[in-house]
This record gives C-alpha cells, structure tokens and sequence, in this order.
C-alpha cells in the first residue's frame, strides 16, 4: 500500500491518523510517519485496511435508522 492509499483509506473510513493508533495501540506518530512514506507500512496493516474499506463500501451505515 502507498501512502496516497493509506490516506484515502482513512478518509474513507472517516478515521483519524490517531483514531488509527489508538485502535492499533500504537505511537501515535506511526501513522503519520505511514502517511508521509516515511515509514514502510506492514502488510498486514495493508490488507486490513483495504479489507475494512470493502466492508464499510459493501455494508454503509443504515441511513434510516432513525425514528420519525
């Protein structure tokens, strides 16, 4: 995954760089440093995120939810 990938993903999934460390447990510059192509990022991290943006495109939050 390249680092423009990375950012998409998180937009798309409406997270926060420190969204993601905390989830991950993790500095919270390491995200930053993926983003930035400083750092490599691991290709489980890769394959997650990617699995968890067809997830979120396959089953969006329901819109009709709400009572009125």
């Amino acid at each position: 995954m390249k680092p423009e990938e990375f950012t998409a993903a998180l937009t798309r999934l409406g997270w926060s760089q420190r969204y993601l460390a905390q989830l991950l447990a993790c500095d919270t510059n390491l995200p930053t440093r993926w983003a930035r192509g400083v750092a490599p990022i691991p290709s489980a991290i890769s394959k997650w995120l990617r699995q968890t943006v067809l997830c979120v495109e396959r089953h969006p939050v329901p819109d009709d939810w709400r009572v009125r």
